[in-house]
């Protein structure tokens, strides 16, 4: 099974395993294996990828339909928060770039966050 595996970070910043377009969260590590759980918690959906994370195998089936603007918007959070973090261009400008990048259909933007609720979240986490 070809699959493809990449990686955001949650809001407390954990990563989150971005798998066949489902994301799951790391539920649990051993000392050889990482165990990870879809995010929508109803399903039983489970992902072990070694400590390099590198996938093993999957067991359960995804009976929930993707939401293909969740992974592009928490794509784009996930650069934003990045820059916002290191650079020290307005929290306003590097929004507006970022956005100015990306092509959402009208759902996803409406979901996008706005630059008011990002400067909340991130005002304590932004150095001075």
């Amino acid at each position: 099974m070809a699959s493809a595996i990449s990686f955001l970070t949650t809001n407390k910043g954990k990563p989150l395993l971005v798998f066949n377009q489902y994301m799951l969260k790391c539920n649990k590590t051993s000392l050889s294996k990482k165990y990870w759980v879809c995010t929508e918690h109803r399903y039983d959906v489970y992902v072990h990828t070694n400590l390099e994370n590198e996938f093993l195998l999957i067991t359960g089936d995804h009976n929930h339909v993707i939401n293909p603007n969740t992974l592009e918007i928490k794509a784009i959070e996930d650069k934003m928060k990045n820059r916002i973090l290191n650079e020290t261009t307005s929290i306003m400008k590097i929004y507006d770039e970022e956005i100015a990048k990306v092509h959402l259909s009208d759902e996803g933007a409406a979901e996008l966050p706005t630059v008011i609720e990002y400067r909340m979240y991130l005002k304590i986490t932004k150095p001075n």
